[in-house]
């Protein structure tokens, strides 16, 4: 039982101080591109190490709550358009979903915080115009949140909107970076 406690208090100690960390990389050099790209889908991917009994979104589900999102914040910076001539953007996104304890031999099936690991390519034809990479995207949702997690509180699905919604925030802004 103190194994058990000792873990959580642990876990949500390393969760406060971590914080929101990422690695952005751009990889490819910048050459001309179109203002506006088209876009339509991510390709995502769901990981974890878990299977809880309590039924959260499905790889789909989040595959079109953040294409959606992505898709609203790119509209709104007139990023968006559906015109022929323009350069494509393929985003490709890794969603680790992380329980409390999942690291551990006595892992529960409430939520911790998600890390997200992605890529944006501006593409004309099949030739990478500008790249961009981020690599391990830890949410924080705050000092209350952070208590909820270490308390084992986040036990539905819709604490994962939360999470999508940031996240495709951070997308957005970084392939509009990304644009100019």
């Amino acid at each position: 039982m103190y194994k058990t406690i000792y873990t959580i208090l642990l876990l949500s100690l390393i969760s406060i101080l971590t914080g929101c960390g990422s690695s952005n990389t751009n990889v490819a050099p910048k050459l001309p591109i179109t203002k506006q790209v088209r876009f339509t889908s991510i390709d995502f991917n769901l990981n974890q190490r878990v299977t809880p009994d309590i039924q959260y979104h499905t790889q789909q589900e989040l595959k079109e709550l953040l294409n959606q999102k992505i898709i609203k914040y790119l509209k709104n910076e007139n990023l968006l358009s559906t015109t022929n001539n323009l350069n494509d953007l393929k985003v490709v996104v890794n969603y680790s979903r992380r329980f409390l304890g999942d690291g551990t031999p006595l892992p529960s099936d409430s939520l911790a915080y998600p890390e997200l690991t992605y890529s944006a390519d501006i593409l004309n034809a099949s030739k990478k115009l500008r790249s961009i990479k981020n690599k391990k995207i830890f949410y924080n949702g705050g000092m209350l949140m952070n208590a909820q997690v270490a308390l084992g509180g986040l036990r539905d699905k819709k604490y994962e909107l939360e999470f999508i919604d940031t996240f495709a925030k951070g997308i957005a802004e970084d392939i509009n970076k990304l644009m100019k």
